[in-house]
């Protein structure tokens, strides 16, 4: 009986080891995460979309860094759209989930490029639209620096 219940016990100890514990899906629903300009989240408060909101509005990020955006309330109609291709190729934003887009910035643009793009939501015939900025900041992305929400 005591081997019966010590096996129990080592095979949940090492579930429960190997299981991914991170935070679940969305990081903007509880208010807006910190992030770094390594691996930069940028939140779209959506409860008003005739006035949506991106936090922060002025976003740090490092060469190559991916970058990631997420409405509030985990609802679709998201997309993002960038000016230009100086800092993100518009072929390589993804927006595939709808309630959540993500890109990776070039590892061209230089230190202090302003790069300027569009939040855009469209949700039962209704529209909102912001022109947040993203600011290259020194460095280069490390992917070692590890991401909480790599899911």
């Amino acid at each position: 009986m005591k081997r019966l219940w010590l096996l129990s016990l080592v095979a949940v100890l090492v579930l429960s080891c190997s299981t991914n514990y991170g935070p679940p899906g969305n990081p903007c629903a509880n208010g807006v995460p910190r992030s770094t300009s390594n691996r930069p989240i940028i939140c779209v408060d959506d409860r008003n979309l005739a006035n949506i909101k991106t936090s922060p509005y002025e976003t740090r990020a490092k060469k190559s860094s991916p970058i990631r955006w997420f409405t509030m309330s985990g609802n679709g109609g998201l997309s993002i759209v960038f000016d230009d291709d100086t800092c993100v190729k518009r072929a390589e934003v993804n927006c595939d989930r709808g309630s959540g887009c993500k890109a990776i910035l070039t590892g061209e643009s230089a230190v202090g490029t302003r790069c300027h793009y569009s939040v855009r939501l469209t949700r039962n015939n209704e529209k909102g639209e912001e022109d947040p900025i993203i600011i290259i900041d020194p460095g280069m992305y490390d992917e070692k620096d590890i991401d909480p929400f790599s899911q």
